[in-house]
């Protein structure tokens, strides 16, 4: 997996919500996440979003932690807009900033996220990466089947 530093500008992320935790989402029974991706997708959520910067480039953003990755989180599902979106359309800023990205090789969604993600743990369970848990998100690139994760450092 690539990993470099990105200064990034700011972005509105406009999609739906939900709030998670490691522990939820290990158990299929529990996710909060895997029903909200269906959800998003297959009621075409992003069809309803006003001002639409780049169409079928999906985002999905982790913020309001609670702790480290073991803790709890807000995740949110969506793209990037411009202005104002209806009440039903939760909106969050990814700032701008200098941000940790791991670009995956294409693959599987979402194996190689899962993998992307272990790797990242691991690498932070040995000290190795020094996360802020402020916020972090991914980005899905829908012509190579990849992902790049970023996250604020």
């Amino acid at each position: 997996m690539k990993q470099e530093i990105i200064e990034l500008s700011r972005k509105v992320i406009s999609g739906i919500k939900t709030y998670s935790s490691f522990t939820k989402e290990l158990d299929p029974q529990t996710s909060k996440i895997f029903p909200l991706v269906h959800q998003y997708f297959s009621s075409h959520v992003a069809d309803r979003f006003i001002h639409r910067k780049n169409p079928e480039h999906t985002f999905a953003v982790y913020t309001e932690y609670t702790s480290n990755y073991q803790g709890e989180y807000m995740y949110l599902i969506g793209e990037e807009t411009e202005g104002e979106q209806s009440n039903r359309i939760a909106q969050i800023e990814i700032p701008a900033g200098t941000y940790m990205c791991f670009t995956t090789d294409s693959g599987e969604i979402p194996a190689i996220v899962v993998d992307a993600w272990k790797e990242i743990w691991a690498m932070e369970d040995r000290g190795e990466l020094m996360r802020k848990y402020t916020l972090d998100f991914e980005w899905y690139d829908p012509k190579e089947s990849r992902v790049q994760i970023f996250l604020s450092i």
